[in-house]
């Protein structure tokens, strides 16, 4: 059964993050596919901030509160993708 967002609300952070994992192994198996986890989570962080700007268009969160969680993920996203250009010049 996949895991819907009223399920992982239900849950502490801790709980969903290991939900979450053994979902997608249940899904994909053991090897990990795709690209690095690094850069993943970089995709992930900008699907977050494109969530975010959609919820303050339509008025499910305002503009402020928006604001300040996109300034966050921006924040989290400039540390990967730090990350992952020191990994590409380790290459």
């Amino acid at each position: 059964m996949k895991l819907t967002s009223v399920d992982l609300l239900k849950m502490t952070w801790a709980e969903a993050r290991k939900a979450k994992y053994e979902e997608g192994r249940k899904l994909h198996g053991p090897e990990w596919v795709g690209e690095t986890r690094l850069r993943e989570a970089y995709v992930e962080l900008v699907d977050f901030n494109v969530y975010i700007a959609e919820a303050a268009n339509r008025e499910e969160i305002s503009r402020v509160h928006a604001s300040e969680l996109q300034a966050g993920a921006k924040a989290l996203a400039d540390q990967v993708r730090r990350h992952i250009k020191r990994e590409d010049l380790a290459k």
